[in-house]
């Protein structure tokens, strides 16, 4: 008897996150438009003054001394609305129908971190408040193929349009499920600079199938769903016409005991009997006239003979 095995991720993993990922950031919307604040440099040009042409840093206050104007507040503005509100400042005092322009030449951008299970983990530069869908975005997504279904923020409550001193660190975890279905958008972090996005690993859990079945193997449990043996058994392949179902073993290791317990398939599927539960690392065996001998010797070296092996799960959507 050969384990036949095949590679498929998790279900918790939804092959259409990465899609919600695209369609809830503004990182690549024009709803995510450049919003001025202290430390900006600008370029501010009126085309009908000669020479008229200035670079202006932004003050703590939020404030640019613009020549002829004094001083204006631009902390919040976009360079559109800059460039409205200078328009109107202009035609109010000195030039009908002025042609203004606002270019930002640099910005005051910071780093934020996203790592772990995403396709480009490293350090972004931000330069304006973003969300945690906005950082998944930038780092190109899950990795769907390692990801586990929440991620962890930690954050220094810095926000860049602000320049109000830091908030205490926190660290919050996120379920990645629920952020992506909308239905809770404060789960979506504001992230500032030095903040921390990290998107662990899952931690693949297993079960065992051997013996008299179609397709003996290791399967990996679900995430927050319960497993029940004909469910077990089922994905197995189902059990072959030489099995003894009534006559099955389901070994269990809690701690440091093994425990053998016998199970009557048969009476079960027939609803005789209830529906046994299946536990991480438990040994379904179901013997017959041609796999005894070589089931009953895998039950005494599994889950260490396959521990490392790649596993089945066919919940995969």
């Amino acid at each position: 008897m050969s384990l036949l095995l095949t590679v498929i991720p998790s279900s918790a993993q939804d092959e259409q996150w990465n899609e919600r990922i695209q369609q809830l950031s503004t990182v690549y919307s024009s709803h995510a438009e450049y919003r001025l604040g202290p430390g900006d440099l600008i370029e501010v040009e009126l085309f009908e003054i000669e020479d008229y042409e200035h670079e202006l840093r932004v003050n703590a206050r939020g404030l640019v001394r613009i020549p002829l104007l004094g001083n204006v507040d631009v902390a919040g503005m976009t360079p559109s609305e800059l460039e409205d509100n200078l328009y109107n400042l202009f035609s109010q005092n000195l030039i009908r129908d002025p042609q203004v322009s606002v270019l930002v030449k640099d910005y005051r951008s910071q780093t934020i971190f996203v790592l772990g299970a995403v396709k480009d983990p490293g350090q972004y530069q931000i330069t304006h408040k973003l969300g945690l869908i906005d950082a998944l975005a930038m780092a190109g997504g899950l990795d769907l193929e390692r990801c586990s279904d929440h991620a962890f923020v930690q954050s220094r409550g810095n926000d860049p349009s602000s320049d109000s001193a830091p908030a205490e660190t926190k660290k919050m975890e996120v379920n990645l499920k629920t952020l992506l279905s909308g239905e809770d958008p404060s789960l979506n972090i504001p992230l500032g600079g030095g903040d921390v996005v990290n998107v662990p690993e899952r931690v693949v859990q297993l079960f065992y199938v051997i013996g008299e079945v179609n397709r003996p193997g290791a399967f990996e449990m679900p995430v927050e769903e319960k497993l029940f043996l004909t469910q077990g058994l089922a994905w197995a392949g189902g059990p072959m016409k030489t099995a003894k179902l009534g006559k099955g073993i389901l070994v269990r290791y809690a701690e440091n005991d093994r425990l053998e317990i016998p199970i009557d398939v048969e009476d079960i599927l027939k609803g005789e009997l209830p529906d046994k539960q299946i536990h991480a690392n438990d040994v379904i065996f179901i013997p017959g006239s041609t796999a005894k001998s070589i089931g009953y010797g895998l039950l005494g070296v599994i889950p260490g003979t396959i521990s490392g092996a790649i596993v089945y799960n066919p919940l995969r959507r």
